[in-house]
């Protein structure tokens, strides 16, 4: 009896480490993924926008639109509570935008600004 009890108590044991792990596994690998278009003010694609990818603890990560002005852009393990989308081209101003969860696709429209000149 004695080495049955000792047989569950290491079963139990190793299914709680197992618990754990697999809870810090998930709680660390968080993603963002998020695509969209960019345009002008008049709802012209623009291609050429930088789109950066930024948040605490990680480098940047960075896209450009294309023709179309359609972007995708992603980062595992980024805290999507942390994560700021920076748009930019030179003649436009730049425009910061915090990180929705809930919004995977984004319409963003880039005022002109003529004090940033093009290269």
């Amino acid at each position: 009896m004695h080495e049955m009890t000792m047989r569950s108590s290491t079963n139990r044991d190793a299914l709680a480490v197992a618990i754990v792990l697999c809870a810090i596994m998930f709680s660390c690998d968080t993603s963002v993924r998020v695509g969209g278009t960019v345009r002008n003010h008049d709802g012209t694609p623009l291609e050429g926008v930088s789109v950066t990818l930024q948040t605490q603890g990680r480098g940047p990560h960075t896209t450009t639109t294309d023709k179309n002005g359609t972007f995708t852009i992603g980062m595992v393990g980024a805290d999507p509570t942390q994560v700021t989308l920076v748009f930019e081209k030179p003649g436009f101003k730049t425009l910061h935008v915090p990180f929705d969860p809930k919004q995977t696709s984004l319409q963003v429209e880039l005022d002109a600004d003529p004090t940033r000149t093009t290269h």
